[in-house]
């Protein structure tokens, strides 16, 4: 069978899009290793004996379908170590803000075997977990954790369990802290 010139310019159009389909899939499919950058503030000790109320800022982290867990995961730390969980913001001494999120991308080009020119872009995915109490001139921040990380999957959901386990890690920590630590996962939405 001799093939012409267009017939040539199909088959590496397919094998590059073959190739670039194999790639995603196994990037997706397997376990990796990442890195998730923590960060820890602290401003001044919690009175763990004290009433805290829980939420977000942000009305798509509240409507989002993991919400409760992680709001579940936090309120059970928040009591073992001593703090009343209240359902009224303003019942409480302290208030605590889960989010979670993009915080940015970042595209990358290559050129592959054919010649072909693919895409990929990497997103930088973050949780943060902040504490508020109530002070003379109003609110202030005493506790701040972030937790970010950067992947090639475009869902949240592929990272958002490893990095609420960073900030749950030792919490609450009793000093100012920031550090990096190796993570294995498998993307289960890529």
């Amino acid at each position: 069978m001799v093939m012409g010139s267009a017939g040539r310019q199909e088959m590496k159009y397919q094998n590059a899009v073959c190739a670039l389909i194999v790639s995603i899939l196994c990037a997706c499919a397997g376990n990796a290793d990442i890195w998730i950058h923590k960060r820890v503030s602290i401003k001044q000790p919690l009175e763990a004996s004290s009433t805290l109320w829980l939420g977000s800022r942000s009305a798509r982290v509240l409507n989002s379908e993991k919400f409760e867990d992680i709001a579940q995961q936090f309120s059970a730390q928040l009591e073992q170590i001593g703090f009343q969980i209240v359902d009224r913001r303003a019942d409480s001494a302290y208030q605590a803000y889960i989010w979670f999120g993009k915080r940015g991308e970042r595209r990358e080009q290559f050129s592959n075997v054919t010649d072909g020119i693919n895409i990929w872009t990497e997103y930088t995915w973050a949780a943060t977990f902040e504490i508020l109490h109530q002070s003379q001139v109003g609110r202030r921040q005493v506790y701040l954790a972030e937790a970010e990380t950067a992947v090639w999957c475009p869902s949240i959901s592929s990272v958002l369990n490893e990095l609420f386990d960073e900030l749950l890690k030792g919490f609450p920590l009793q000093k100012s802290a920031e550090g990096s630590t190796l993570h294995k996962y498998s993307p289960s939405q890529c």
